[in-house]
């Protein structure tokens, strides 16, 4: 009995675990097997055939190369499908024991930091990482941001932060050759700089210490983000901070006892600001947040002039996505800090891994598809009205820019494509067309998108007689978004009304190249606008 046992057992050699070519052949047939029955749309990104040519690469790489570098291989795999729940962690491998080095890094908006370290390198947090074994961190990161998570660029973010650290993620790029230290290039002042050895440990081994825990008076935005939610009212300001780090509640922490909280604070203090920080919300059960909802709208209800704001990171995923979707349809708040790390519509519940035979590796993978915003949305992030990036001088420095950001603001009495038209009807279009410029060249409107309002307002234009000014919005906003379809063939027929054929013909024909480009457009909406350009490009039709 125990001879037929260790049959089935996998092979350990030197305490490591040790497959064969085949054993690895049959656990990849039978990830690509549950994951097609199993994940909600496994190709929704990445064609069937590149798939399994990729996976086929994997399995021929079987037997000739590591265990551990063939799993990284699958995890970038796993990232090619494209959302935020389908991923292969190798640090949570519990067979494998992947090596890190004992760092917890961060990439800000002006480099990547050590935020945290084993007790031993205590010393080198704050330091900005320069390069890897002589190999600079531009390049680093243009491979490693590869694996583990990679639905959108900010969640790309999250993969360097987290997967740079492993040994044999930097072995797998050609990064490190020796398993027993890395040379590492900090940056620990503005003028200093130190190659130190670091040696990869297992997770288990590293006592860590981080930034925060070493502060004593830690602002408002540091403060208590293991905690699931907790609030705090400052008088000065008229502003109500919520901080959510999950959409789950428990026993002590509910949120019709959060929603009683709102609603009190509402009718006893002049709240001006009521914020919901998101920034480390990675989800939950969206399904629980509506008493939330509904002291917002009761907040925007009772006072005048109130404002909601939301604070948004890489972060901010899967419930917490579905949850901010949900708040926009019944109120109007701000959204400001960064890019979500998933869109509006997306693919969740992760709670379902796939757990291969042999090699006894976790997928995550999702089983759902949330069409919270619509069915013609497919952006690939909810944006914000207000970019504010978070600076490695602002965060040492326990400085909170998008606080105050949010105590600065004053609600604009219109919106900016209300001002460009207003300018437009007055005949200020030089003015119009200065504002416009302007405003796109504004760091913090770097990811607003108002490529649908200039298009409506100089349709609405053209209509009122203004053609020539209408053209010049046309125009700004075909060179401001030259991938997008909608602008390009609203262009084209601007032009095609203006009896300006020729470049209507030239700009359907640019637009006809586009098709694959535009990732915002949904497929039944691409497959018209396909179906309307062929006929446009109609030799019968171009005069």
């Amino acid at each position: 009995m125990r001879i037929l046992l260790l049959v089935f057992l996998p092979l350990f050699l030197n305490g490591q675990m040790k497959l064969t070519k085949k054993e690895w052949q049959e656990d990849l047939n039978f990830l690509q097997e549950k994951l097609e029955k199993r994940h909600a749309n496994l190709y929704h990104s990445i064609s069937k055939l590149e798939f399994h040519n990729k996976l086929e690469e994997i399995k021929n790489l079987a037997g000739e190369i590591e265990d551990k570098e063939l799993i990284v291989r699958i995890s970038e795999l796993i990232a090619r499908v494209k959302d935020a729940h389908t991923w292969l962690h190798i640090g949570y491998q519990e067979n494998w024991n992947f090596k890190l080095l004992p760092l917890q890094l961060k990439y800000f908006d002006d480099g990547l930091f050590i935020i945290g370290a084993d007790r031993e390198y205590k010393h080198l947090i704050g330091s900005q990482i320069l390069n890897f074994n002589g190999h600079d961190i531009k390049e680093v990161i243009s491979k490693v941001k590869q694996v583990g998570y990679n639905e959108n660029d900010f969640t790309q973010l999250i993969s360097i932060e987290r997967f740079m650290v492993y040994y044999q993620v930097l072995k797998r790029f050609g990064f490190a050759e020796d398993p027993e230290k890395i040379l590492v290039r900090l940056k620990q002042d503005k003028s200093k700089e130190q190659v130190y050895e670091i040696s990869p440990v297992l997770r288990n081994e590293i006592n860590w210490i981080k930034f925060e825990e070493l502060q004593t008076d830690l602002p408002l935005i540091y403060k208590d983000n293991d905690k699931k939610f907790w609030t705090s009212y400052s008088s000065g300001e008229q502003l109500f901070y919520i901080q959510m780090n999950s959409c789950t509640e428990n026993d002590s922490l509910k949120f019709d006892d959060l929603q009683q909280t709102i609603i009190a604070e509402t009718r006893k203090s002049k709240l001006q600001k009521l914020v919901i920080d998101l920034r480390r919300n990675v989800g939950g059960n969206s399904r629980l947040t509506y008493p939330l909802i509904y002291a917002l709208m009761d907040y925007e209800n009772q006072v005048e002039n109130g404002q909601i704001f939301i604070i948004t990171g890489r972060w901010t995923l899967s419930a917490s996505i579905v949850f901010i979707d949900e708040i926009k349809k019944f109120c109007n708040p701000i959204i400001i800090g960064e890019p979500t790390g998933a869109g509006p519509n997306l693919f969740g519940e992760n709670s379902y891994n796939l757990k291969l035979p042999h090699s006894g590796l976790s997928v995550s993978y999702s089983s759902e598809w949330f069409q919270a915003a619509g069915p013609f949305v497919n952006a690939p992030w909810i944006a914000p009205d207000i970019y504010t990036p978070i600076k490695s001088w602002d965060y040492f420095n326990l400085r909170q820019p998008i606080l105050n950001e949010i105590i600065d603001y004053k609600r604009p009495k219109n919106t900016i494509v209300e001002q460009l038209r207003d300018l437009a009807l007055q005949d200020k279009i030089e003015e119009a067309v200065q504002l416009y410029h302007n405003y796109k060249k504004e760091p913090k409107n770097k990811f607003v998108d108002i490529k649908n309002e200039i298009r409506r307002m100089a349709n609405r234009l053209g209509d009122r007689g203004k053609e020539d000014y209408a053209l010049i919005f046309h125009q700004m906003n075909a060179k401001d978004n030259p991938n997008s379809l909608l602008v390009m063939v609203n262009l084209a027929q601007f032009y095609e009304g203006l009896g300006r054929t020729e470049e209507a013909g030239n700009t359907y024909s640019k637009t006809k190249s586009l098709l694959n480009k535009d990732l915002e457009i949904n497929e039944y909406l691409r497959h018209y606008i396909e179906d309307f350009v062929e006929e446009k490009l109609l030799p019968g039709n171009r005069n």
